[in-house]
């Protein structure tokens, strides 16, 4: 039993004797302290943060123009926008000719009106439409999905939605539909 007490404490003295050498700093050289930082914490603080990111898309060769806004808390989408201002057709060039941006815009939201499709999708809920002719005379068309609130069934069952990829997007998360977007051009900044 004593050689086993020996032999620790001894073990002991030899351990305690080989820590790190104290090394006096020479005159001009500074003695660089490393301090810890918790980065999990300040991601998770950045995770329960909304964000809100633009996403704007190259314009395309007919004029179009696309800009997305998301905005997101975690894992959780909260709402997004389309914005697609796209030159005016033939027609709707013809009426702001003849009646003026104005008055082609009343006749426009008669028109929507009377869409059924139009209609049983701005009919979902959680979803609006606006489509408008702007003074430069170009088509606005915003779209925003209201995720609180919206009707994914509604959207899943409504041909107006074919295409749109807002069932696809609610089903990954908002970091990998960034990334995805990316990858198909968009260049993502943080919104205002």
């Amino acid at each position: 039993m004593k050689k086993i007490l020996i032999t620790a404490t001894a073990s002991l003295l030899i351990l305690a004797g080989c820590g790190q050498k104290k090394v006096a700093s020479k005159p001009g050289e500074e003695e660089v302290k490393i301090t810890a930082t918790l980065p999990i914490l300040t991601e998770k603080v950045d995770e329960n943060a909304v964000q809100k990111k633009r996403l704007e898309f190259p314009t395309a060769e007919d004029g179009t123009t696309t800009v997305q806004t998301l905005t997101y808390q975690g894992d959780q989408y909260l709402t997004f926008e389309i914005e697609v201002i796209s030159p005016l057709t033939e027609e709707l060039k013809k009426s702001v000719e003849e009646v003026g941006v104005a008055e082609t815009n009343t006749r426009l939201k008669a028109s929507l009106d009377e869409d059924e499709n139009y209609k049983a999708a701005t009919a979902v809920r959680g979803f609006t439409s606006n489509i408008e002719v702007l003074e430069d005379q170009r088509l606005k068309n915003l779209s925003t999905y209201n995720f609180q609130d919206l009707d994914l069934e509604g959207i899943r069952n409504n041909t107006y939605f074919q295409g749109s990829g807002i069932i696809e997007m609610s089903e990954v998360k908002p970091s990998k539909f960034l990334e995805v977007r990316q990858s198909n051009g968009a260049i993502v900044t943080d919104a205002p």
